[in-house]
């Protein structure tokens, strides 16, 4: 499945520059885990710190009307390392990243029979009403988590793991034309990853005195993320 996800990664990034309409975005990321947070709490494992998310896309939209599509492939990058020697015997600290590839559609609901098929920057009407967007996209994700597990005092044990999950996206924005080539967008949107399970807090678990009852390691993942995008369009 790994090679499945980084063949239609490299196609994605090859499609943009082939046809060099893209739009470049970075934000701040918070991650939420509902499903972990009772095992991490028990068992003094740090929960995962905010990170950042950078993503590229490539622009279509429909030829009447503004809805427009916007495939992206876009890297997330987390950890719960702490500084120092954690100060307890059993602990999971590591990386946590996402590779994600999402079709996210965009509805500018104020402007649906926009006047044509050119940037914001060129587009008739008001500042808000023919910037404004909903966005909702389906994709799926690539979790990949890297685990330093520490039981007692052994010597800590690394656990390398992957799991590939289903994702939706949703959200709002606001495009700002700077030039008929060059599109600011400011964003909001949230997002979901299927249900799977974190092999790192199980290894934790499995060795830990601290479980009565057999714990269930699996959580959906969300993330929530404010962020900027820059859009260029050759040719305008």
């Amino acid at each position: 499945m790994k090679n499945i996800l980084f063949a239609f990664a490299l196609l994605f990034v090859s499609w943009n520059f082939l046809t060099a309409q893209i739009g470049i975005s970075g934000a701040y990321s918070s991650i939420n885990t509902p499903g972990w947070e009772d095992i991490l709490d028990s068992e003094n494992v740090p929960e995962y710190n905010n990170g950042y998310t950078i993503g590229i896309d490539y622009w279509t939209r429909l030829e009447n009307y503004r809805v427009e599509f916007l495939p992206e492939l876009s890297y997330s990058s987390f950890d719960n390392r702490v500084d120092g020697i954690p100060l307890v015997p059993f602990a999971a600290t590591g990386d946590l990243n996402i590779l994600a590839l999402s079709i996210n559609t965009q509805f500018y609901i104020f402007d649906i029979e926009g006047d044509c098929n050119c940037p914001t920057w060129g587009k008739e009407g008001g500042f808000f009403n023919k910037g404004f967007y909903l966005m909702l996209g389906p994709g799926v994700s690539m979790i990949h988590q890297v685990d330093d597990i520490q039981v007692g005092l052994e010597e800590a044990e690394t656990v390398d793991e992957s799991t590939l999950r289903l994702m939706l996206s949703a959200g709002a924005g606001l495009d700002i034309g700077l030039t008929k080539s060059i599109t600011l967008t400011v964003f909001g949107r949230f997002r979901w990853h299927s249900s799977d399970e974190w092999v790192g807090i199980n290894t934790v678990i499995d060795r830990s005195p601290m479980q009565d009852n057999p714990a269930d390691p699996t959580s959906v993942i969300t993330q929530f993320e404010p962020g900027l995008k820059i859009h260029y369009r050759w040719g305008e």
